[in-house]
């Protein structure tokens, strides 16, 4: 936990707190999106998992992964299967990995597939839907984590706290979308969490922010644990 970015800190603890009621029910876990393992190991210690495998694009922060333990492959998710056997594993993660996705349905059905009868799916997405974006949307600005431009990032925000940049933000949820998503692909939702988002870090927001992420549907983020059926 110690080597993972302080302000994502708080949502990493209750991806934690999640993970810690699946103790003594996870041998073998797989993180999709799993960059250098930092949040991979986290979650492993919290569900108390044997075996850990981990996916990611990134060949330079796979190698830190692999490192410290953790079974990598070097895959691109959009597209097909995943290099493992029907049933292989008790839990696979996802933490900020779908909305960079250009197809996000080809990782719930291959977690679905590679997942053993009762086994979880444990992830974590912005929430569109969040009270920053409603209120955005009624003054009529552009809402957060969707892209107004492919080159430009932060283009007609309320609140920006860091300078323009790219964005490489593929697809957005709603808590409702990401719902409904999951029951398609045959996963039972167990626990729903709601978790603050990182900027802007101004006092009063910040405070707003952490309250309203009690009520997950109006959460910046969201923390969700779905059963396979």
């Amino acid at each position: 936990m110690k080597n993972l970015t302080k302000f994502m800190e708080p949502r990493i603890n209750i991806i934690c707190k999640v993970a810690r009621k699946l103790k003594g029910s996870v041998r073998r876990m797989l993180d999709l999106g799993c960059s250098d393992g930092s949040l991979t190991l986290a979650i492993k210690e919290a569900c108390g998992a044997e075996e850990v495998y981990g996916i990611d694009i990134d060949a330079n922060t796979l190698k830190i992964a692999q490192q410290r333990g953790i079974k990598v492959f070097c895959i691109n998710l959009d597209q097909g299967q995943l290099p493992f056997k029907d049933q292989t594993f008790c839990l696979v993660s996802m933490c900020g990995l779908l909305e960079f996705l250009d197809n996000p349905d080809n990782v719930i059905a291959e977690s679905h597939r590679v997942l053993r009868k009762g086994g979880f799916l444990l992830l974590h997405a912005r929430n569109l839907a969040n009270w920053a974006n409603r209120l955005s949307l009624l003054l009529g600005f552009q809402p957060y984590g969707v892209r107004a431009s492919s080159k430009i990032g932060g283009l007609g925000l309320l609140l920006r706290e860091e300078p323009l940049s790219s964005v490489k933000n593929h697809c957005a949820f709603t808590l409702k979308a990401l719902l409904e998503l999951l029951r398609y692909y045959d996963f039972n939702v167990v626990d729903i969490k709601g978790a603050c988002g990182v900027n802007p870090q101004k006092f009063p927001i910040k405070l707003v922010d952490r309250l309203v992420s009690w009520t997950p549907s109006l959460a910046r983020n969201v923390i969700v644990l779905a059963v396979k059926k």
